[in-house]
């Protein structure tokens, strides 16, 4: 319902440029509620799962057990508390991963 009617939630870097949505830019990710792609640090996504309407809840999870020894998070999202699309390893940052 908002102006450009585009809402994202992901993980990045807590230097994120909170302008950007999340998964733009380097060291994020995040999955976008009005086309259902997923974006991982680039500007452009890949098909992922379900676009979001008025009334779904999105969320998104961490897990920070994985991968331990290779500095590595598993983030996996969710529509409506269920899983979206498949669970996502990447290369955890110095400072960690924030919500986005």
């Amino acid at each position: 319902e908002g102006r450009s009617k585009a809402i994202g939630i992901g993980v990045g870097v807590i230097s994120y440029p909170l302008l950007r949505m999340p998964g733009w830019n380097r060291e994020s990710i995040g999955y976008h509620a009005d086309d259902g792609k997923l974006f991982h640090q680039a500007g452009w996504g890949a098909a992922f799962g379900p676009v979001c309407k008025k009334g779904d809840r999105m969320g998104v999870g961490i897990d920070y057990e994985v991968g331990r020894g290779e500095r590595k998070n598993r983030v996996w999202f969710t529509r409506n508390g269920e899983m979206v699309g498949h669970a996502v390893d990447f290369q955890r940052p110095m400072k960690g991963h924030y919500p986005l």
